[in-house]
């Protein structure tokens, strides 16, 4: 992923597509991802993932996962559940609902994103769920969030 971000850095700063501050201002392509199933029960995934990927160079930028469960926590027999519950890196890690959990983690991909790469989120371009063309696109216009 950083060797993503470097080369969609430089191909944005060719183009002079910096904010004042130097970072290069990238245009993002973002989707994620929970199953549903309908079968005799509406049934909504413990799990969800979310992407961000670079709009030049069509490589993944950020990726992140959301659980609501974590088979190590919940199944450990009584007898040795505070040693393996302590000594294990839970993946519990969303209590919501799962249809938000895309949206958290391209959030966070958001966030991290100057951090991470020194990158800024310039427009998004998003795809509804079951669209294959992208019919969405957000401009930030350099705006921030400072959390």
């Amino acid at each position: 992923m950083c060797e993503a971000a470097e080369e969609e850095a430089k191909m944005v700063i060719e183009a002079d597509g910096v904010d004042n501050e130097g970072h290069p201002m990238i245009t993002v392509v973002a989707n994620g991802a929970w199953s549903k199933c309908s079968y005799k029960t509406k049934y909504n995934s413990l799990s969800g993932l979310g992407s961000t990927i670079g709009y030049r160079i069509k490589k993944v930028l950020f990726i992140g996962m959301r659980n609501k469960y974590c088979t190590v926590s919940v199944h450990s027999s009584a007898t040795d559940a505070k040693n393996t519950v302590a000594s294990h890196k839970c993946a519990k890690n969303w209590s919501g609902s799962s249809a938000s959990m895309e949206q958290d983690v391209i959030v966070e991909g958001m966030l991290q994103s100057i951090g991470m790469h020194g990158l800024v989120y310039r427009k998004f371009m998003l795809s509804p769920t079951g669209q294959q063309e992208l019919v969405w696109v957000i401009s930030i216009n350099g705006a921030r969030c400072n959390c």
